[in-house]
Order: C-alpha cells, then structure tokens, then sequence
C-alpha cells in the first residue's frame, strides 16, 4: 500500500474517536432515564449516515459536472470505485460524514421519536454534506472556484450539522418543564457530567488526526494544523472558563466545556494557513461569542439542546469561516476584504442549503404527528418506553419487562 494511502486511512479511523465522544456526551448530558437510548441512537444514527453517504452521498460529493451540482453513477452505492487511493479517500469523506451528523441525535434528546433522528441523519449524509462538500472542495464546484476556504469542514460539517440539530430542537419543542409560564428556563442536568466531559476530552483527542488529514488533503501545513489546533482549544477554554467565573462568581463546569468544543471548531476552516497567534485569537473570540450564543440559545430563543453542542457548532462554525477569510494571510487589504465577501457568501449558502433542508424535512415529520413521543413516555424515560431496560438498574427503580415475558 503507498504511504498516502495508508495514511488516510489511519487519519480516519482515528477520526471516528469524534463521533464516538458526541455518543458519550449525548448520554452523559441525558437524565438517568434517558441515558442508554440516548447512546443507543447515537450508533444508530451513525450507521444509517454511513449507508446514506455509501448509497448516494459519495456519488454527489465526489461526482463531476456543474459548477452547482456534481454526480458520479459510478459511486452509487460505490460500485464503481476501484482505485486504492480513490477509496481510501472515499472512506474519509465517509468519516467526515459521521462528524457532521453527530450532534442530531443529542439535540432532540429526551423527547423524540427515533425515526425523525435516522431520518435527519439520512438527509444530512446523503445530500446536505455532500452538495456543500461538492462546492467546497472538488475543482468544479463554485466556491471552489471563487476561492472559498474551509480545509476542514467548519461550515460543510459542523455548520451543517450544528444547524440540523438546532431546527430539529426547534421543531420537536422543548421538554416538558423546561420553560415556565413567567418566561424563565429551567436546569436539567443530565445524569453523569464526568461522562459528558470524558465524551468532549474524547471527541479533542479525534479532532487532531481528523483536522490533520484535512490540512494534507487540501494543502495546508499538518505539523502547523496540529499546533494551532491546540492553540485554539486551549484559548477557547481558558477564555469561557474566566468569563463564566466572571459573570457567574463561579466558573460554570457546562460552560467550559461548550467553549473547550468551540476551540475545536473555530480553528476548522484554515488550520494550516494561519499563524500561531491566529490562532489564539480564533479561538478566544471563539470562545467567547459561543459563551454569548449558548446562554441566549437557553434563556432567550428558548431553543432546548440537552447536549449544549448546537451553540458551538453553529456559531463555532460561522465564526470558523469568517476567521478563515479575516486572519489567512492576504496581498493588501483589498484582497483581505474581497477573501471575507467570499467567505461570507459561501457560509449563506451553506446555511441556507442545510437549514432548508432540515426545515423541510421537519415540518413534513410534525404535521404527520411522528416526531415527538407521547407525555406519558417522556415522564417514564425513553429507555423504558422504548428499551424496556434501565442504564442503571441498581440504582433505578422502575418496572422492566424482560424478554422472557415479551416472548411469552
């Protein structure tokens, strides 16, 4: 096997470490009773994205044509890719698919039906990702062309993916007794917030063999990616940990690890083309606009997101590309200005194919009834109404039906 190949292929594979730690969160920031289907539906979700990318994700995505719209036959159902190096190339795009439909699951956490989450995914995966993909990163697609930057997938991924999850939040409600009457929000904690933090350590730990094999697929420096990488994590967290002490009196534990995942995500689109100490600046503004954008999310747009991952996604995200465009290194300030224009329209159109998307999809799934479980099963947990099984069932006392008595 040739060293590109064998490359890509362990960059990926260490990749999936990120979705892996977003099931962990996801379950981690559930209550007890909701603990095990929210991880169960996390693998789920992940493997119904990864037959939607396989059957007709990779053909948009990696296909040729217009500048709009790209198709390959040959890679439906990737019938059709023989080349080593081709298809290592395809199973990347493929992790990359997963990272994006990751937050889906989370974010309708606690209150949804399991069908609209494989659903989501489906769509997200096998068109969302791949027709911004098309236009980002193959030579026909037109912010390709106008000289569009995003090495990593900060607005094709975690733009996206931030942005499905957030409209699916919208549209199933919030959960019961989240909101008052007077306006106010209410505190769930989830059960296990150690476990929640270890799936977001979890989730750092794959985003650097992930952002890696970006840089070199699209040119940018690996060793320079890796460092600005940490840079940013670690100013965004320092950032959201001093500010939350600062507003709070107390430095807010959920806080900081939203800003610790903002890191991640702001420094996504440019990793290898910006200077050490970009980076830094990335990540604290990062940092501290998502800080701004989760509490607002929370009290203000009453928008529920049990996992806390929409704000630094979607706004982690839009920062992402704007900072790709103000920070990469520029001939004059001319081209500086006409680089962030060509950010931003890149970035509104990625917005708008993802969150139409998702809109559309949604408001089919609620005017035919089938998004949202029913009060009933929502008090008992969805891992009894749905799993007959507690995650903890040492400490839970409910009643659990056992498959001996459903066979019977």
């Amino acid at each position: 096997m040739e060293h590109a190949e064998i490359t890509l292929l362990l960059l990926a594979a260490m990749g999936l470490l990120v979705p892996a730690g977003f099931a962990l969160h996801a379950s981690g920031a559930s209550r007890a009773k909701n603990a095990a289907s929210a991880l169960v539906r996390c693998i789920v979700q992940l493997a119904v994205a990864a037959l939607s990318f396989w059957a007709i994700g990779a053909a948009l995505m990696l296909g040729s044509g217009s500048a709009v719209i790209g198709f390959n036959a040959r890679l439906l159902f990737i019938a059709g890719a023989d080349s080593r190096i081709f298809v290592s190339a395809i199973f990347f795009c493929l992790m990359l698919t997963l990272i994006a439909a990751s937050p889906i699951a989370a974010a309708m956490g606690e209150r949804s039906k399991t069908l609209p989450i494989w659903l989501a995914a489906g769509v997200l995966a096998a068109i969302v990702v791949p027709i911004c993909g098309y236009w980002t990163w193959t030579s026909t697609g037109w912010l390709f062309r106008i000289g569009f930057i995003d090495a990593g997938g900060a607005s094709v991924l975690h733009l996206t993916g931030g942005l499905v999850a957030g409209v699916a939040a919208i549209c199933i409600g919030p959960r019961a007794n989240k909101y008052n009457t007077d306006g106010s929000s209410n505190f769930i904690p989830g059960h296990s917030t150690p476990l929640a933090a270890a799936g977001l350590l979890l989730v750092a730990v794959g985003w650097f063999p992930y952002l890696i094999g970006a840089a070199l697929l699209h040119g940018q420096s690996a060793p320079r990616a890796a460092i600005n990488l940490a840079l940013a994590l670690a100013a965004s967290t320092v950032v959201t940990y001093g500010m939350s002490r600062a507003r709070y009196g107390k430095p807010d534990v959920l806080l900081t690890l939203s800003g610790m995942l903002a890191g991640l995500v702001s420094i996504s689109a440019a990793p290898g083309a910006v200077n050490p100490i970009a980076a830094v600046a990335i990540g604290g503004i990062g940092g501290m606009l998502v800080l701004w954008g989760s509490v607002h999310l929370d009290m203000n747009w009453k928008i529920d997101d049990p996992s806390g991952a929409v704000a630094p996604l979607v706004i982690g995200g839009a920062w992402a590309t704007l900072a790709a465009g103000i920070f990469t290194p520029h001939a004059g300030v001319g081209q500086r200005l006409k680089h962030i224009a060509i950010q931003s329209a890149g970035l509104i159109a990625i917005a708008l194919v993802a969150g139409g998307c998702a809109f559309a999809l949604f408001y089919v799934l609620k005017r035919i009834s089938i998004l949202r479980i029913s009060e009933a099963e929502e008090y008992d947990g969805i891992d009894l109404a749905e799993h007959d099984l507690n995650a903890y069932p040492d400490f839970q006392q409910t009643m659990i039906k056992s498959y001996h008595l459903r066979e019977a």
